[in-house]
């Protein structure tokens, strides 16, 4: 899964609105709405904050799930 589809996921797990998402993070619902559609590229420091800050996720949470593990630890 792309980053992006599992910020959607954990949102709506966890029972938050992309309002939630804005008000927490402190930006754009219209900015918001566009990270979890892919049509806006991160930059780290932003992922990290927005784990933190509006999602409460510690970001390996995602980055262990968006990675292909047999991709990265071909033998």
């Amino acid at each position: 899964m792309k980053t992006n589809e599992l910020l959607r996921k954990y949102r709506i797990e966890k029972e938050l609105t992309l309002a939630d998402i804005a008000l927490r993070s402190k930006k754009p619902l219209s900015r918001i709405s566009a990270i979890e559609r892919g049509a806006i590229r991160l930059t780290v420091e932003e992922f990290i904050e927005l784990c933190i800050k509006a999602y409460d996720l510690s970001p390996d949470e995602i980055i262990s799930e968006s990675v292909d593990k047999k991709s990265v630890f071909r033998t």
